[in-house]
């Protein structure tokens, strides 16, 4: 199994839709690893309690399951929070990018390249496609892709995306140090248009951190940056995964060639108050799903959210 942990702050986010209302945080423990291995139900809390007990939360990203979990239980004094339950889609890099494309039907293929194609038409030449991995090259990476990242609804609108803090910036240099990172920017008549941020854990490369400019969303940036940078990773030859992380969404089930079944587990002390917090962030979420669920219904969801986005962000610039 390929895991990793570290000791940080375990935050949750709770949001009425896409409409951030506050957050909580608690001092905490993070797992996160690529296996098709479901731990036994009891590894977890047990984990917790041989931590400090200033520690109150562990939180697991992509825990493997072989099942449905139910929301949120109390097993032996922990309280188990399943904040989502999903598919991780992964390729699969020890093959060819040749062979890796004859998975995709012949139209998927000629989709890709139209929409590859439309973007280097619009720039009047072959789009500029870049890789930094060594600390000078980050050092550079860093303030394009931070600048980039503050352009999309994601940051203007829920707080989130890359920042370029001190221990980001921090963190990014050492994994360079260590050989452990690439990072990817696009640009299009010399204007920097998409990023992406990829550590590796071992011999999995991780889709982490990506954005682009909205302003060129009809050209598909994103999709054409993803194409490149699969392209590279099996021209390098030396990863066994690319592993598109936590959460699901069009973009990584049409690229990838597989995926488990996984879900974000959040372990906390049982205290009153973490309860308390708890039960509320599964009735904010709740409510929003059964929002989203009905807007579906109607066929509206897409044009609600797209309508949420441009005036959450003019206001947020007023």
């Amino acid at each position: 199994m390929n895991e990793t942990s570290t000791a940080q702050t375990v935050s949750l986010r709770y949001r009425f839709g896409e409409i951030p209302l506050f957050s909580v945080r608690w001092p905490g423990q993070v797992y996160s690893s690529f296996s098709a291995q479901t731990p036994d139900e009891h590894e977890l809390g047990n984990r917790l309690n041989a931590l400090d007990p200033e520690v109150q939360c562990l939180f697991w990203v992509a825990c493997p399951i072989d099942r449905a979990q139910p929301r949120w239980t109390i097993r032996e004094h922990v309280l188990c929070y399943v904040r989502q339950q999903y598919d991780r889609f992964y390729v699969n890099l020890q093959s060819s990018f040749d062979d890796y494309l004859d998975h995709f039907s012949a139209k998927s293929r000629q989709t890709v390249r139209r929409k590859i194609r439309k973007l280097e038409e619009h720039s009047g030449s072959t789009v500029d496609r870049r890789e930094y991995r060594t600390p000078s090259e980050i050092e550079s990476f860093i303030p394009i892709a931070a600048e980039l990242s503050r352009k999309t609804y994601q940051h203007q609108l829920l707080q989130l995306g890359f920042c370029d803090g001190v221990e980001m910036r921090r963190s990014l240099l050492r994994q360079a140090e260590q050989g452990t990172l690439r990072t990817y920017l696009l640009f299009v008549r010399n204007q920097p248009v998409a990023f992406m941020i990829c550590p590796i854990q071992d011999d999995v490369v991780v889709y982490s951190q990506v954005g682009y400019d909205p302003a060129y969303s009809e050209w598909s940036p994103g999709t054409v940056l993803q194409y490149h940078v699969l392209e590279r990773l099996f021209a390098e030859g030396k990863y066994r995964i690319f592993d598109f992380g936590n959460g699901q969404g069009p973009h990584k089930e049409f690229f990838a060639t597989a995926s488990i079944r996984c879900a974000d587990i959040y372990l906390f002390r049982n205290s009153f108050r973490n309860r308390l917090l708890v039960r509320l962030h599964a009735l904010c979420d709740g409510f929003s799903e059964n929002v989203g669920k009905f807007l579906n219904r109607l066929g509206i969801k897409e044009t609600v959210k797209k309508l949420l986005r441009r005036t959450s962000a003019k206001w947020l610039h007023q």
